[in-house]
C-alpha cells in the first residue's frame, strides 16, 4: 500500500441550500461517534468542507454554485462521486467532474425529477447519455418504508393525504415530488449563470 497515495471522494450539490444540510448531518454523525471520530485526522468547514481520514482518504464537499463555470470542480480526481439534488445541477460542472474523475470511478447521482430539461440528471435518465448508467426510480408512497408502516388503512390514509396536499394526482408537484416522474417541460429565458445579484 502506498502511504503517499491520495484517495479522493467528491460529494457535490448545486447550491448551499442543498449541500449545507448534507454536510452538517454527516459531520454530526461522524463526530458524535467515537469510532468514526477517531478515524478523522482533519476537518474543515466553510466554503469548501473537507474530511481527511488517517488512511489518507480526502472527502471533498463542493457546491456547483450559480456561475455554471465548473470552478469548484477543478483539480479534483475522485474515485467516487456522490451528487445530491442533481436535477438542479449544471452540464458544465458535470463535464468537469467527468474530466477529473479517475478511470472507472463510481458515480451516484440522486435527486427528485422536476420540470427542467437542461441538467445532466435529466440527460442521464432520459437520453442516450445515460445508457451506461443504472437508474432507479422510486415513488414516495409505494417505495419509501416510512410511508408503508402501519395497517393497510393507515397506509391508504397517508396516500390520500399526499394526493390532497399536492393538489391532486394530476398536479405537477404530485407527479415529480411523490411519484418521482418528470413533469411538464419548463423553459427559462435566463441560461444558468446569466443572472446575478447586484451588490
Amino acid at each position: 500500500e502506498n502511504k503517499d497515495q491520495k484517495d479522493e471522494i467528491l460529494v457535490c450539490a448545486p447550491t448551499e441550500g442543498h449541500l449545507d444540510p448534507l454536510v452538517n448531518n454527516l459531520f454530526s454523525d461522524v463526530f458524535n461517534n467515537v469510532l468514526f471520530r477517531s478515524l478523522v485526522m482533519q476537518r474543515a468547514k466553510g466554503d469548501k468542507p473537507l474530511l481527511l481520514t488517517r488512511s489518507n482518504l480526502w472527502i471533498y464537499f463542493r457546491l456547483e454554485g450559480t456561475a455554471g463555470d465548473g470552478r469548484n470542480m477543478v483539480a479534483l480526481h475522485p474515485f467516487k462521486i456522490y451528487g445530491d439534488e442533481m436535477a438542479y445541477s449544471s452540464q458544465v460542472d458535470h463535464r468537469y467532474r467527468i474530466d477529473g474523475a479517475q478511470p472507472d470511478a463510481m458515480w451516484r447521482y440522486s435527486g427528485v425529477p422536476n420540470d427542467v430539461r437542461t441538467s445532466p440528471f435529466y440527460s442521464i435518465d432520459q437520453s442516450d447519455m445515460g445508457s451506461s448508467w443504472s437508474k432507479h426510480h422510486l415513488c414516495l408512497l409505494y417505495d419509501n418504508p416510512l410511508f408503508l408502516k402501519g395497517t393497510k388503512a393507515q397506509v391508504e390514509r397517508r396516500q390520500r393525504e399526499k394526493i390532497r396536499e399536492h393538489g391532486g394526482e394530476d398536479s405537477p408537484s404530485y407527479k415529480t415530488q411523490v411519484l418521482g416522474q418528470w413533469g411538464a417541460e419548463a423553459a427559462s429565458s435566463f441560461p444558468p449563470g446569466s443572472v446575478s445579484w447586484a451588490s
